[in-house]
């Protein structure tokens, strides 16, 4: 009797799926280089910044201790916490996106993107020998010093987390990142990949991610090689009409004094399956 296809792969031995699996991953990869409309950067060429990025960059420049766009998450953790399998996981999504281990340097007076190893600096602090009542106390104190300390986009890497252990089955992963290397749609992925990943890793098995087609620095060097010339003249000229005459205050009604405090997004809570 002839197996089903299915049959087949049920019938593979670990190392064999294993090898299937990355087979499969380098055939979507090879595919998605073929239909990209982004080419790969030469990377004989430094990396520029793309317009979003030199902005954040620029605004950075002018005010060195600004945290503006640190932009911070926590979640609490309850259950079992591998740590192992956690710190694999963050450093897995460093390695497979670049951006986020990318420093800001300048050269020939132009800042350009220089891609770092993917070393994960993982703080864990314990604060299970603090008292009930004083323990999220302590813990927000602590939070806050992190998530308001400026980043040096020359020097390290836009996004730091740390693991604060409340009581054995209890944590919070604390994470901030600066808005030069993250949005909304980001921040998306990054939440889907650490759960994808922290499950397999604690389960003791391989990623079950493909490789990335792209990276941010090809849409970068893709977007200043479209933007240019009287294209980006036009567009140039359209916005400075549009924004010509305008008061350099945004004049809305507040409920609020105006802040600039930055403070973590609503603490998500996340129960650990055993």
């Amino acid at each position: 009797m002839t197996l089903s296809f299915e049959d087949r792969i049920a019938n593979l031995s670990p190392e064999k799926l294993a090898l299937l699996n990355q087979h499969l991953q380098r055939q979507v990869l090879q595919a998605a280089k073929k239909t990209s409309l982004i080419p790969f950067r030469d990377p004989t060429q430094p990396a520029r910044l793309s317009f979003s990025q030199q902005r954040l960059w620029f605004l950075q420049q002018l005010e060195p201790s600004n945290n503006a766009y640190n932009e911070p998450s926590a979640w609490r953790l309850s259950g079992n916490l591998n740590v192992v399998a956690l710190e694999q996981s963050l450093r897995e999504i460093l390695r497979r996106h670049e951006v986020m281990r990318t420093l800001i340097v300048t050269q020939d007076g132009e800042p350009v993107q220089t891609v770092v190893p993917a070393v994960l600096s993982l703080l864990v602090v314990d604060l299970g020998s603090i008292s009930d009542l004083q323990r999220e106390a302590n813990l927000h104190e602590k939070m806050y010093e992190i998530i308001h300390r400026p980043f040096d986009l020359a020097q390290e890497i836009p996004i730091r987390y740390a693991l604060y252990r409340l009581d054995e089955s209890t944590h919070v992963l604390l994470s901030v990142r600066h808005h030069i290397s993250t949005d909304g749609w980001s921040s998306a992925v990054f939440y889907r990949e650490l759960s994808v990943l922290y499950n397999a890793f604690a389960a003791g098995q391989p990623s079950p991610l493909p490789e990335l087609p792209l990276q941010y620095a090809d849409f970068a060097a893709w977007q200043r090689q479209t933007m240019q010339g009287e294209k980006l003249a036009t567009y140039l000229h359209y916005w400075q009409n549009q924004l010509s005459g305008m008061s350099e205050l945004l004049n809305l009604p507040l409920d609020f004094a105006r802040s600039y405090q930055n403070a973590p997004s609503a603490e998500k809570s996340i129960v650990l399956s055993a």
